[in-house]
């Protein structure tokens, strides 16, 4: 295992722009690679950094009132 190509959850989480616990929750899900290693997730740098790039991942926003009302 190559540590340089591991970051903390937490590193993880501000490389991507989420929460520790999102990344955890990625990981579980096999969406990030990552490994637990002497009791620490290490997950996968280029992994959190694709995360990023990943557009409309996640819950859609939410239509303004306008935006609303115009679909009626």
């Amino acid at each position: 295992m190559n540590l340089a190509l591991y970051v903390s959850v937490a590193d993880a989480a501000e490389i991507a722009g989420v929460s520790p616990e999102r990344i955890r929750q990625l990981v579980a899900s096999g969406q990030m690679g990552g490994e637990k290693k002497a009791g620490v997730w290490l997950v996968l740098k280029a992994d959190a950094e694709r995360f990023v790039r990943i557009p409309n991942m996640g819950r859609p926003k939410r239509a303004t009132k306008e935006a609303r009302r115009k679909r009626r």
